[in-house]
């Protein structure tokens, strides 16, 4: 009884974590330029499946911005897999600050939904990594300031 107790506790503060986050990041003049990229995200995936497997290849993506974009979002998960234990969301949502304009460059300039299928899975899939960083604070999509 006493580690669901645990469990429910840790679920509630965390929850305060990501709320006190989010609600420090809604008053810089960024966050609205995060919502839009967010939104932008969600709405390229509306009618894809995005599974947080790990295993997803990269290997044909060969535009300059996609390659970019794959190596921020990379170096952003890994600077803050200490989330898990930390509760860090306001340096997260910085870091996801700093993704407007890579993810601006990639919908510029790369076609997501190309005829070349598997080309065009794995740069949903390179979307889907982005929006599953995004989800570790919240899914800010219906958020409006």
């Amino acid at each position: 009884m006493i580690e669901n107790k645990n469990i429910h506790m840790f679920f509630i503060c965390n929850v305060n974590f990501k709320m006190n986050a989010l609600i420090n990041a809604s008053k810089k003049n960024e966050f609205n330029s995060l919502n839009a990229s967010f939104k932008r995200v969600s709405n390229i995936l509306k009618d894809f499946r995005c599974d947080d497997d790990g295993d997803s290849k990269f290997d044909l993506l060969e535009q300059e911005e996609e390659i970019q974009l794959l190596k921020m979002i990379k170096n952003i998960k890994q600077e803050h897999s200490f989330l898990k234990t930390q509760q860090d969301y306001e340096a997260l949502l910085e870091a996801l600050i700093g993704l407007k304009k890579p993810l601006d460059n990639f919908f510029d300039n790369v076609f997501v939904n190309c005829e070349n299928k598997e080309l065009s899975t794995q740069r949903k899939k390179l979307v889907c990594e982005v929006y599953n960083v995004f989800k570790l604070v919240a899914d800010i999509k219906d958020i409006s300031i």
